[in-house]
């Protein structure tokens, strides 16, 4: 035990020396890293203070064009006139308004475009009623036309074994999709 003990403070000792060299290695090498520090900090923060000072000119400018000078107003593009009418299940589209088809009219278009001339109703003309053609005078005045009824039709007596007779109106056509071309 003794020994170890021995050894341990002679160790101590040696370690003592090397502790006073190493402080000043360390102290050294601390100014060194303080000073690298400082240029970095320095070199970074003037960076960085361009950097905004740049930034805040960029900005000031595009806010005094935005508030002095206003944006340019762009004029809408011409668009040609057109008035689209129903015609059964189709529309047509014209130049100009069509007369006598108002009630037809679905829409119009167009930059310089005057609305047409609105609808008009018009009222259908009066018919005329003759008595003669009115349903109650129609069946008081009708006649018969048969005395009495006619007989009813005779039916044909067929032959089981006679050839069948082609009717040409009932005949069927070949298709020409397969008839040879020429």
């Amino acid at each position: 035990m003794p020994k170890r003990l021995i050894l341990a403070s002679f160790l101590l000792l040696c370690a003592c020396d090397h502790y006073d060299e190493d402080k000043g290695y360390v102290k050294k090498q601390t100014e060194e890293d303080a000073d690298q520090v400082a240029k970095n900090i320095e070199s970074g923060a003037t960076s960085t203070a361009s950097v905004v000072r740049d930034k805040v000119k960029v900005t000031g400018e595009r806010l005094r064009s935005w508030l002095i000078t206003p944006t340019p107003i762009k004029k809408p593009n011409a668009i040609a006139a057109s008035y689209c009418y129903r015609a059964q299940t189709d529309v047509l589209c014209y130049r100009q308004p069509v007369p006598g088809w108002e009630g037809r009219l679905l829409a119009f278009q167009g930059t310089d475009v005057t609305p047409p001339a609105p609808a008009q109703m018009q009222p259908l003309p009066k018919r005329v009623a003759d008595a003669s053609t009115l349903p109650e005078n129609k069946v008081a005045s009708a006649k018969p036309v048969f005395k009495e009824l006619p007989p009813p039709p005779k039916e044909e007596e067929k032959d089981p074994n006679a050839m069948p007779v082609f009717d040409a109106a009932h005949e069927q056509l070949p298709n020409p999709l397969r008839s040879p071309q020429l």
